[in-house]
């Protein structure tokens, strides 16, 4: 259902069906697992401590927090202040200033202080904080069809440091994903393909990079798509060196892969 980065590059793989989050070490070997006695969570995160956070939208409607020891520590409620419903909850993140989730691709609320104790003020950003803490990103779709996307940066004044259009080179779909690395570099990923008389086809996850303190271009990934054969949260995600991370579902089997910009 949903895939994380622990901070030693350590890789989290929610399965959601058995109720548990496999662990896997950097060369892909597995490393344990951690039991969260759910088949309802759909997001994870790995916080500063090591903790591994766990979401569940739509049953419990609370947020759970393991300890680095697999045993849960304490759970938060999703609905309160701007969050008056658990399926308007869109992300799951985590930062130095706290437990982070977003609202209906709107705004990010954070929810818990960085020690895991709930925020009643419930303060709200324009998005996903980026990975040095400096900014946070926001993203809309500008022109879907001609694959234009529109990007900014803001401070924690709320003023706009930077904003570019980005080009993905084909019809959006939708974005499913706005990220930073350690590397003062941002991502964003769109689900792209074109539509023809037998519906869509040259379909693709298409990855932008851009340079953080500028936004100018970086490069760009073409993905495989997902198939759609069994439902994911979110199946991509960045290292803190750049590395693309994508989960994806065939016949076979749950496979992720590790991609790198040229």
């Amino acid at each position: 259902m949903s895939l994380a980065l622990g901070r030693g590059g350590e890789l989290y793989v929610l399965d959601q069906i058995n109720g548990r989050v496999a662990r896997f070490r950097r060369d892909g070997a597995p490393a344990g697992e951690i039991k969260i006695g759910s088949d309802t969570v759909q997001d994870i995160a790995i916080d500063k401590a090591g903790n591994l956070l766990a979401l569940d939208r739509l049953a419990d409607k609370d947020l759970t927090v393991y300890g680095p020891d697999g045993q849960p520590k304490t759970r938060i409620p999703l609905v309160g202040g701007p969050i008056t419903e658990g399926g308007g909850v869109t992300g799951l993140y985590a930062d130095d200033d706290g437990i982070w989730l977003g609202r209906e691709h709107a705004e990010i609320v954070r929810i818990a202080d960085p020690d895991g104790k709930a925020d009643p003020n419930r303060p709200t950003e324009p998005g996903p904080p980026t990975r040095d803490g400096r900014y946070f990103l926001w993203a809309r779709l500008a022109d879907a069809q001609s694959g234009a996307a529109l990007l900014r940066a803001y401070d924690h004044d709320g003023q706009v440091v930077w904003a570019r259009t980005l080009a993905f080179g084909r019809p959006i779909l939708h974005i499913i994903l706005v990220d930073s690395d350690a590397r003062e570099r941002v991502y964003a990923a769109a689900l792209c393909a074109r539509e023809g008389s037998q519906g869509l086809y040259d379909a693709a996850t298409v990855v932008l990079r851009v340079a953080e303190p500028s936004g100018a271009d970086a490069g760009m990934l073409a993905l495989p798509a997902d198939s759609g054969i069994i439902e994911s949260f979110r199946g991509l995600t960045i290292g803190d060196d750049g590395t693309i991370y994508q989960m994806l579902a065939t016949d076979s089997g749950v496979t992720v892969t590790a991609y790198a910009f040229p």
